[in-house]
């Protein structure tokens, strides 16, 4: 889970970085203000945002409302306000309510099973269908779950047999070079048969010329890119 932490000060700063590491977590950058925090927003796409409930010149409640109105949910980090107010832990409205710093590092894991909005389904699905991929095929069926699974957890395309490949083979039944394969032949069907001008447009000149055709990495991680970025035009 990649992390962005925006905290009061210095020192809860460096505090809640020790405690979010120490849980398995990567830190992308720590802010001690709303300004500080939207730059890092605009550089870095973070699973998870981890706020103080104060923050200099506003709230985290008010904060955390501000990000979530940006682009398909599917989209958006996982919101989490550490507060130490005499209220239960919990999900309250869109984000996590945590009565501490430890609360909300532990809060992260449930960011790993979120899922996606239907505004997030269809923008996946347009995109697809933008590309020319075939609806009808088993590999772009198993492309629209991966890409679901990597938007909202960039970290997956590090280790896509494991992390996706499996995942898709017990949901579906199946096994995970069952699902790499089905995942390849609809991308180089798309290659063969599909909109040629609108996949020159979203991968230019990322394509080895003599392979001709992304890999399933590439293809994933950079379609997924443009997902993760699309609620930073909002």
């Amino acid at each position: 889970m990649d992390v962005l932490i925006v905290a009061r000060n210095e020192a809860t700063l460096k505090d809640v970085e020790k405690r979010v590491l120490l849980g398995g977590n990567a830190v992308l950058g720590g802010a001690i203000d709303e300004r500080q925090a939207l730059q890092l927003m605009r550089r870095s796409l973070p699973d998870a945002v981890l706020c103080d409930a104060l923050l200099r010149g506003t709230d985290g409640i008010a904060f955390l409302q501000k990000l979530r109105q940006k682009g398909p949910q599917l989209l958006r980090p996982l919101p989490v306000l550490s507060a130490p107010f005499p209220r239960p832990a919990g999900l309250f409205g869109d984000f996590f309510f945590c009565g501490g710093w430890d609360e909300a590092v532990l809060a992260l894991e449930s960011a790993k099973e979120r899922k996606p909005s239907p505004e997030g389904r269809r923008m996946i699905e347009e995109t697809l269908e933008t590309l020319g991929f075939a609806p009808h095929m088993r590999g772009t069926l198993y492309l629209r779950r991966a890409l679901e699974l990597c938007a909202l957890d960039g970290r997956r395309l590090q280790n896509l047999r494991d992390l996706v490949y499996v995942r898709l083979a017990e949901e579906a039944g199946s096994s995970a070079p069952n699902v790499e394969r089905d995942i390849r032949y609809a991308i180089e069907s798309a290659w063969r048969y599909g909109r040629l001008k609108n996949l020159e447009e979203f991968f230019g000149y990322t394509i080895l010329p003599e392979r001709g055709k992304p890999t399933n990495r590439a293809f994933l991680a950079q379609i997924t890119d443009r997902l993760r970025r699309a609620y930073l035009k909002g």
